[in-house]
């Protein structure tokens, strides 16, 4: 299991001198947003077993850097198995140990409502955009 990642920089649409960092795992982009750590998913669907354990590494990787907030961003997902939404409460646990305030944003009505039947809307700090969820940190 690797969980390497690369950093690099990449300007601003229309304005090339404000620029912000980009890390790339391989599950998983990352932006900046302040001092606000942005997850963006690359693939639409978690659910192979193999998959959902880098990804879960990667995320606890990514709490264990500077990073004090981390907003990870559903609007490319689909599809969540059962082992993914462990590894989730895997993160919110790892999260709450080290002080890292940690929120979802753009889930899909499908995968909203797998956390409300399964009650994780209780646990999570979840909001309907990445804007609002900004907002809230």
């Amino acid at each position: 299991m690797s969980c390497e990642s690369a950093q690099f920089w990449v300007g601003l649409p229309g304005n090339s001198d404000q620029r912000y960092k980009v890390s790339s795992y391989q599950h998983f982009e990352v932006s900046e947003s302040g001092d606000v750590s942005i997850v963006n998913f690359k693939s639409d669907r978690i659910m192979e077993a193999d998959m959902i354990d880098e990804l879960g590494g990667e995320l606890i990787q990514l709490a264990d850097t500077d990073t004090s907030k981390v907003l990870l961003d559903f609007s490319n997902i689909a599809f969540l198995s059962s082992a993914a939404l462990s590894r989730l409460i895997v993160m919110h646990k790892h999260c709450l140990a080290n002080t890292v305030s940690l929120k979802l944003s753009g889930m899909t009505s499908d995968i909203e409502k797998v956390f409300t039947v399964t009650r994780l809307n209780t646990l999570f700090d979840i909001h309907a955009e990445q804007a609002g969820a900004l907002a809230s940190f």
